[in-house]
């Protein structure tokens, strides 16, 4: 297919077997976690059920939504494993064309059925970012108190996710390019992301980045930046070393503005499911759990 100027193709690769089972695996142990917390909620909770501590009231909100984000996460692993059943039934149909006379063009019936699949993950990571920003808004200073903290590294990540959400999914009409959707090429089985990106690249972006990532080359080379990388990976290292700036300030400001031209590349649902693991064991103290991930 094609590429043109203003492009925007809506596809999304399935998950791989290996990738499947470590994000089920995350699931479960995201729920293994939220159940003990439920366990013990009852000796954490006033008369009559009021949580008298606001500190205990945010963190139960904060357990609501990410409860949330698993269930999304489940859709997500239940809707690749039927992405991958699609993908696979066809390729052993047309495996062996010449002999069989089979080929791998798929049936108009098959197309959409594919298509309502990858409508259906592209939603549900969509949604994804939604509620990680509903916990950017329980958790940033002023609408939390202030026990409820973050580490930095964790704090750096769920400003990325709202970036993305800000530019991609809510506020579309900010950044300054036409996309109504997402697209990755298929290079093999791997967690589905969201390609929110301006393709082909115009000379001014390929320059932009290259300037951006020399400028901040100790950072990009912290974050995993390695020689041959190309554009696509150089631009989710750019989203990793955003927010190790400081708001606004020029470089924060230079990197926002590439993003807002260009676009960016989510997360996958499994890196999502990880950080979603970390966040819960900084927020729910030890105390509150009867056991530990």
């Amino acid at each position: 297919m094609a590429l043109t100027k203003w492009v925007s193709i809506d596809y999304l690769i399935a998950m791989g077997i290996e990738a499947l089972s470590q994000i089920s695996i995350s699931i479960s142990e995201i729920e293994q976690m939220l159940k003990a917390y439920s366990n013990n909620l009852s000796n954490l909770t006033g008369k009559n059920g009021v949580d008298h501590e606001p500190k205990l009231r945010i963190e139960k909100l904060i357990l609501i939504e990410i409860s949330e984000i698993t269930a999304i996460l489940a859709f997500i692993d239940a809707s690749s494993k039927r992405y991958q059943s699609l993908f696979m039934e066809r390729v052993t149909r047309g495996v062996i064309p010449s002999v069989l006379g089979h080929t791998l063009f798929p049936s108009k019936e098959e197309i959409a059925e594919r298509e309502q699949n990858l409508t259906e993950l592209t939603v549900f990571i969509k949604a994804l970012y939604e509620w990680l920003y509903h916990l950017k808004e329980l958790i940033q200073p002023g609408k939390a108190v202030p026990a409820i903290q973050l580490s930095d590294d964790l704090n750096l990540i769920l400003g990325n996710y709202c970036t993305f959400r800000h530019y991609f999914i809510t506020h579309k009409g900010e950044r300054e390019f036409d996309l109504s959707s997402a697209f990755i090429e298929f290079s093999g089985f791997d967690n589905p992301k969201l390609f929110m990106l301006r393709l082909p690249p115009e000379d001014s972006a390929i320059s932009g980045l290259t300037a951006l990532i020399e400028d901040c080359k100790a950072e990009v080379v912290s974050a995993g930046l390695s020689d041959g990388d190309n554009y696509f990976r150089k631009c989710e290292i750019l989203a990793k070393i955003h927010c190790r700036y400081k708001h606004k300030s020029g470089k924060w400001n230079q990197i926002d503005e590439f993003f807002k031209n260009n676009g960016m590349i989510s997360d996958s649902p499994l890196q999502i499911a990880e950080f979603t693991k970390r966040l819960l064991k900084e927020v729910i103290p030890p105390s509150h759990s009867q056991s530990s991930i």
